[in-house]
């Protein structure tokens, strides 16, 4: 998936772009916007109706894109599971 033109979200009140992400073939009881896991590349945010996006790049607000795998070692913000994403209103 690729988000046209991006999709916003707010991350500890920064607003992060996501500009790729994909679908898996996971489902979750978690509340839509919440990290249900990380691993090397990527973060896994529930969405609603159950399933789970993947998402594998980003831009922080001010910073250039990369991918999530350089986001979560960037440590601008400690991410893990139960960390919530929040609608930016945009």
């Amino acid at each position: 998936m690729r988000p046209w033109p991006v999709a916003h979200t707010l991350l500890e009140g920064q607003r992060i772009k996501v500009w790729a992400g994909q679908a898996v073939e996971l489902t979750t009881a978690d509340e839509p916007g919440t990290v249900i896991a990380t691993d090397k590349e990527a973060l896994y945010v529930a969405c609603g109706g159950g399933t789970v996006l993947k998402m594998m790049e980003l831009q922080p607000a001010g910073k250039k894109r990369m991918s999530a795998a350089d986001y979560l070692r960037g440590g601008a913000c400690e991410i893990h599971e139960g960390t919530r994403f929040e609608t930016d209103g945009q």
